[in-house]
């Protein structure tokens, strides 16, 4: 196995101790910033709201709601908001892995996924079950963790392999499903500029699934998000999150989590 699978065995290895320092949910105030920052902890970070610029010129990136990053110990990392007045969410884990007081650790370095909305449910469970304190707790956070990197690591792999979109091709995807609620080929084909074939396996490359069923999976994950920000009643909510009606997003939220959005509200409300 590579480095990095080793070590995605090694955080669910109950041999090896994960010593979390910061789990959290937090809304940045006005004007924060973090500036050429090293920590001897994994950062697990990934954007609710707002928009922010990561690391330093000249290699500054914007950031849109749903990216998600991962640094290595040690390794500097930067963050600020893109408007000193606009402030962001952030969902953050530092933790540290090691056996035997030797640190374990993947190739060092930074790993980025500027679409990582999927991720966003995964950082809150493995926060609501490190809050909850009940039985095998530990367990199902490092497990969260492991799913988080596992799909991290996988879009390097992907990226490296020049299967998915280019930025360009990625953004214009993005575009085109926010503009057309019912994708086909055809119309994906002309936003990215590929053939229809060409396009559909390069969109599953970069986004893990069909356009269509992409398109269902941001709106569950956002009626998810949205369940546990607030008590609006789940109708509403729906229809925030870009749903016909109810009677679909309470059928495609079931398929997607195993559970209604009422049980998904009661689980997750802390």
């Amino acid at each position: 196995m590579s480095a990095d699978a080793d070590w995605l065995a090694a955080l669910t290895d109950p041999a090896n101790t994960c010593a979390v320092v910061i789990a959290g949910h937090t809304r940045a105030r006005s004007h924060w910033a973090l500036r050429a920052r090293r920590v001897d902890e994994h950062w697990l970070c990934a954007l609710g709201d707002g928009v922010a610029l990561w690391g330093e010129p000249p290699h500054e990136r914007l950031l849109a709601p749903g990216a998600a990053w991962w640094c290595t110990p040690g390794i500097e990392h930067s963050l600020r908001s893109a408007d000193p007045r606009q402030p962001i969410r952030l969902y953050h884990w530092r933790f540290r892995l090691h056996r035997d007081g030797r640190e374990l650790s993947p190739t060092p370095g930074t790993r980025l996924l500027p679409d990582a909305a999927g991720l966003l449910p995964l950082f809150a469970a493995a926060r609501a079950e490190w809050l909850a304190e009940l039985p095998l707790r530990t367990q199902r956070v490092r497990l969260l963790l492991a799913a988080i990197a596992a799909e991290l690591l996988r879009a390097g792999a992907v990226a490296r392999r020049g299967t998915a979109f280019t930025a360009r091709q990625r953004l214009a995807a993005l575009a085109y499903l926010d503009r057309q609620p019912h994708p086909d080929a055809a119309g994906l084909a002309r936003a990215v500029g590929l053939s229809h074939d060409y396009a559909t396996r390069r969109f599953r490359a970069t986004f893990g699934a069909a356009p269509r069923a992409y398109v269902v999976r941001r709106r569950v994950e956002r009626l998810a998000e949205a369940l546990c920000d607030g008590p609006q009643p789940v109708a509403l909510l729906a229809a925030q999150s870009g749903f016909p009606d109810v009677q679909t997003a309470i059928r495609q939220f079931r398929t997607v989590y195993g559970a209604t959005p009422a049980q998904w509200r009661r689980l997750h409300r802390g």
